[in-house]
């Protein structure tokens, strides 16, 4: 296990520190996107989740259990 982290020039980070892996291995890759953007909206969420496997962070509407939500996901 590994984790991958950029300094977020763009909404395209994911993509860029995906793109090198090996196939075999992207299904396992998710990366954390902020929820408020890109979980909203069907269209977003539909892209984030099924095309890059973003998982959501909430930033707003957090609870106590959401780091442990998270580490299940």
């Amino acid at each position: 296990e590994f984790v991958l982290c950029s300094n977020h020039a763009s909404h395209l980070d994911a993509s860029a520190l995906a793109d090198p892996l090996p196939l075999g291995i992207r299904d396992r890759v998710f990366a954390l996107a902020a929820g408020d953007v890109f979980f909203e909206r069907t269209f977003a969420t539909v892209f984030a989740a099924g095309f890059i496997n973003a998982v959501p962070v909430w930033r707003k509407k957090r609870t106590p259990k959401a780091l442990q939500e998270l580490r299940e996901k």
